[in-house]
């Protein structure tokens, strides 16, 4: 399948019609119903539900395994075989993923090369019996479940049976576990709750330990110097930190303020969007956002015992995993480009309404991987700017100095007596007209 076939099938599997942006900066329709949908979010209601509820809730507790036969959409409309036929799977790539820890025990994270997570760590500190549960050292345990099903999507192995698998099915997984439950104000789970002192910590623990993208599902309203220098930290060591812009809400940091370490500038911002690849009405509108995914009704990893359905609304975590598998892909198949290149095939490779402009729902547009692997890098493309890259201006001309010469006109003199004749003849009647007046008085 050629680049441009491609293109069209995983954007028409995602929806309608927009304009789209090729190599050579030429505008194009292709099927993703993007700028309708960005007119109708505008009329939403501005009342808006909380946050979504976590892998765990959703799925609740099992006792046996439960496998799910259909394939994740992502995979189809991104055309998993076709990126596999570019010889990519993430291979010799960690992510990182910087949240709740991950429940290595599910079937889809054991492979006949060895376990798909590796041993990791946790920040947390239980101050008693109840919060002790949350807690493994390893990172190895998850009872918020998000942490899990993040790696399901970035990286779980195909099993017999099941139609779930990650987006880059070669990857390895280092967990962190930065919290163990969702933002409250409870005080007893304090020590469990996500901080910005745990997330510098976590994505600092994630680059030492060799994680060449840092997966953050979870941003919060509240950021600190810390944390960005994390992040900033985090981009000169050669890893990219990719991370979930959240969810609108009428509580915490306001409808559309600022999520961390999303907002920060080295992140790669990424927003949620519908299974039909449109922004719906909790999808965060942010000008820092890099692109959109879906987060909706994914198969993936849950718990020790196989499958479950998640995000009954789009969930940013889960559109940031596929982004963090995509940009696992971009790393292995160009190790020697750095964070900021890999950040910029993703954002300039997007899918998106306007060629030249970032969307306030989508970012730079809808998450392409392949075209993000098969990007050419060069010229004025349309889009971001790339790293250490300045547009060419052509400045306006300017008037010479010097007089203008005209080519002689052949009929001048003929114009001339026209005019000369038409000055007569009114001169004449202005004077006849006078004559009257006088002679009527």
């Amino acid at each position: 399948m050629t680049r441009a076939a491609h293109r069209a099938a995983s954007a028409g599997r995602l929806g309608g019609r927009v304009r789209r942006h090729t190599s050579l900066g030429c505008a194009r329709p292709l099927r993703a119903g993007i700028a309708a949908a960005l007119g109708a979010a505008t009329l939403l209601a501005p009342v808006l539900p909380g946050p979504a509820a976590s892998a765990a809730e959703q799925c609740g507790q099992r006792t046996s395994t439960v496998l799910l036969p259909e394939t994740s959409y992502p995979l189809v409309a991104y055309g998993a075989d076709h990126l596999a036929g570019l010889g990519v799977t993430g291979a010799g790539v960690t992510v990182a993923v910087v949240s709740s820890g991950v429940t290595a025990a599910n079937p889809h994270f054991r492979s006949a090369s060895g376990d798909v997570v590796l041993p990791g760590t946790t920040l947390l500190s239980p101050t008693d019996q109840s919060t002790a549960q949350y807690v493994d050292a390893t990172g190895h345990t998850d009872l918020l479940e998000l942490g899990t099903a993040a790696a399901g999507l970035v990286a779980a192995r195909r099993l017999e049976g099941s139609g779930v698998m990650g987006l880059a099915p070669g990857a390895t997984i280092l967990p962190v576990q930065a919290y163990g439950v969702l933002p409250t104000d409870e005080a007893r789970q304090a020590p469990l709750v996500p901080t910005p002192a745990r997330l510098a910590a976590g994505i600092r623990y994630a680059v030492q330990h060799g994680a060449r993208i840092v997966l953050v599902p979870l941003s919060i309203p509240t950021g600190s110097a810390d944390l960005e220098a994390a992040v900033t930290e985090a981009t000169q060591a050669g890893s990219l930190v990719v991370a979930g812009a959240g969810e609108r809400t009428a509580t915490g940091g306001g409808s559309d303020g600022a999520r961390y370490p999303a907002a920060y500038p080295a992140a790669l911002a990424v927003s949620a969007v519908s299974q039909r690849g449109v922004p719906v009405a909790t999808t965060m509108r942010a000008p820092y956002l890099g692109v959109a995914a879906p987060g909706e009704a994914l198969n993936t990893t849950v718990g020790a015992f196989g499958d479950c359905l998640v995000g009954q609304t789009p969930t940013a975590g889960y559109a940031a995993a596929l982004t963090a598998a995509t940009a696992a892909l971009v790393a292995q198949r160009f190790p020697d480009e750095g964070p900021q290149l890999w950040k910029y095939r993703i954002e300039a490779s997007a899918i998106r309404p306007d060629s030249d402009r970032r969307d306030p729902a989508l970012g730079w547009g809808l998450l392409s991987p392949y075209d993000a692997l098969t990007l050419t890098r060069g010229g004025d493309r349309p889009g971001p700017d790339a790293p250490g890259n300045v547009r060419t201006v052509v400045p306006a001309a300017i008037a010479a100095a010097s007089p203008i010469a005209v080519a002689a006109d052949p009929l001048e003199d003929s114009r001339r007596l026209g005019l000369w004749l038409g000055g007569i003849a009114l001169a004449g009647a202005l004077a006849l007209r006078m004559i009257r007046s006088l002679r009527a008085r």
